[in-house]
């Protein structure tokens, strides 16, 4: 058909993409890092102090300068900070439409200005960000529910503050100093009125109202989030779209069983699949129970839907996905039929979306695997049939269980690695590989070799003089993944 994508094409597009994924996903990665997270804090803290010292004034020209150049440096680094977060992003409206109150809160404002004094304070705002950041780091409970209250609490009476101080102190001198207009900031939102009676002017009027209601709201707030910390148990796992549409080189799981939060530990544990994101695409109003002291939530996404629809797994993110994984899925009442067909849909249509994608599939019946390897699938196993082969095994190896079992975790003790093939060893043979890696503390079992397009053929234990050549990769036993530099 004239004008349609090919499948080379759509795979050169998606190869070419590839570097700057990865590229987005290190970065995004490194800025979602909890010691990036808290530099960030401190510098919000320090410039949020920085920002009401330097409104309220009551400093000498020096030290007054200082202030404000350690301001302003503090601001250029945020918006270094946005500006890379920036190009993280592939759409850059939805960038804008998340953090325009921090590039706004971030602008350095012109000295000399006395009516842009007041603009200063919008550098508070930042505080918020420092809102966001923890309650990422306690999404375990309402921990962070608490937090973000907690610095909301504190811009209110900080801007109370430096407001009052600001306007007030003009007919009353009390509010000159600045410890004098927090304290009156506390205590007013406590009270619910005004303390040491009515503000002289307009605006310390507005303030003290906004403070009252403010203390109000914080109540009722503790008192809800109190009376749901001591009735719900578990907190439902939302997604929102945004997130999902910025979500590259990740894993979609499609399907669910009992076997699937094993999936996710094991995946998360891995060195090279910790990082990536892994969304869930089952019919499911809420994520079943995970041990949370393992797996990351913030990491893990839930997608209610049908995936055999090509719309659901575009919501998904499947053209930006790194791997997908197709579990026999258990949520309705199927039979095995049933579920292999699912499966095979769903195979046909992630290949059709995205041809650079890896998938594994898990089927019922084996004889259905050529419809599988047609679609482009390029692992897929029988489940029942493992068991069937380990169970017997055991019976005529007794202890062998034990092994497999550990070969097979991510989680301790050895396991398999893939590693590329150093140039030292193109044309050697296969012992002499073996030879050089036991000093690296790994074993080679296998040797992987291409095959053109996506195909790739295995090689267990190959003959000693199985020549290795360029492409191949081996396949090794070790307790980490072997440094085969300099070998």
């Amino acid at each position: 058909m004239p004008g349609a994508p090919t499948r080379a094409g759509s795979e050169t597009t998606a190869a070419a993409r590839r570097p700057g994924m990865e590229r987005r996903g290190r970065v995004r990665r490194v800025m979602h890092a909890p010691w990036f997270e808290g530099v960030l804090v401190v510098l919000i803290v320090v410039s949020s102090i920085l920002a009401v010292v330097e409104v309220n004034g009551g400093l000498s020209s020096g030290p007054a300068l200082l202030v404000r150049i350690a301001g302003d440096a503090i601001s250029g680094i945020f918006l270094g900070e946005l500006a890379v977060r920036c190009w993280t992003y592939r759409l850059r409206s939805r960038f804008f439409g998340r953090y325009w109150l921090d590039i706004l809160a971030s602008l350095p404002f012109p000295s000399g200005f006395e009516a842009l004094r007041i603009l200063r304070l919008l550098r508070v705002l930042r505080l918020l960000r420092l809102g966001t950041l923890l309650r990422r780091r306690f999404t375990g409970g309402s921990g962070g529910d608490f937090a973000l209250l907690l610095v909301t609490t504190l811009i209110v009476v900080l801007l109370g503050a430096s407001i009052s101080a600001l306007f007030e102190h003009k007919l009353n001198r009390e509010h000159d100093s600045l410890g004098y207009s927090f304290w009156w900031s506390v205590f007013s939102m406590i009270a619910g009125e005004p303390m040491d009676g009515v503000p002289r002017t307009l605006t310390g009027r507005l303030i003290s109202l906004v403070l009252a209601m403010s203390g109000l709201c914080v109540f009722a707030v503790v008192t809800g989030a109190a009376a749901a910390l001591m009735t719900q148990r578990l907190r439902r796992l939302e997604v929102h779209s945004m997130d999902m549409e910025e979500l590259e080189d990740h894993i979609v799981i499609c399907g669910w069983d009992r076997r699937a939060p094993l999936v996710i530990e094991e995946l998360q544990h891995s060195t090279e699949e910790k990082e990536r994101a892994i969304v869930i695409v089952a019919e499911l109003e809420e994520l079943p129970p995970l041990n949370w002291k393992i797996v990351n939530r913030d990491r893990v996404y839930l997608l209610n839907g049908d995936f055999t629809k090509a719309e659901t797994l575009e919501r998904a993110g499947i053209r930006r996905a790194s791997k997908a994984i197709i579990m026999s899925d258990k949520t309705g009442n199927r039979s095995d039929q049933d579920r292999d067909a699912r499966t095979i849909l769903a195979a046909l249509t992630i290949e059709k979306l995205n041809h650079g994608i890896y998938t594994c599939a898990e089927l019922l019946n084996r004889e259905h695997e050529a419809h599988l390897r047609m679609a482009g699938v390029e692992d897929v196993a029988c489940v029942s049939e493992y068991g069937a082969t380990m169970m017997s095994s055991m019976a005529i190896h007794s202890g062998i269980s034990s092994i497999i079992g550990e070969l097979l975790s991510v989680q301790y003790g050895n396991e398999f690695f893939k590693v590329d093939l150093p140039a030292s060893l193109e044309g050697k043979s296969f012992r002499e590989a073996m030879e050089r890696l036991i000093p690296r503390n790994a074993i080679t079992i296998a040797v992987e070799r291409p095959m053109g397009g996506k195909r790739r053929e295995m090689a267990l234990n190959p003959e000693p003089a199985f020549l290795l050549q360029r492409g191949d990769r081996l396949v090794v036993i070790a307790r980490a993944r072997p440094d085969l530099t300099g070998i």
